[in-house]
């Protein structure tokens, strides 16, 4: 899934950043939407930039 997001984005190309900005309001709108209904839970204590390491780790 995380491959097909990836090239779609890459063939969506540059993105405005008005358009960005946009985009990623209602992102984050429908996350807070999940976990309010608890079908996620959002942990907001973990660095972002420590997550991306962890991912990117071999």
């Amino acid at each position: 899934m995380a491959d097909q997001l990836r090239e779609a984005i890459e063939e969506r190309g540059t993105v405005g950043e008005e358009d960005g900005k946009i985009v990623m309001a209602e992102v984050v709108a429908g996350l807070r939407d999940l976990a309010q209904s608890a079908e996620i839970l959002i942990i907001e204590s973990v660095e972002p930039q420590s997550m991306l390491s962890a991912e990117r780790s071999p």
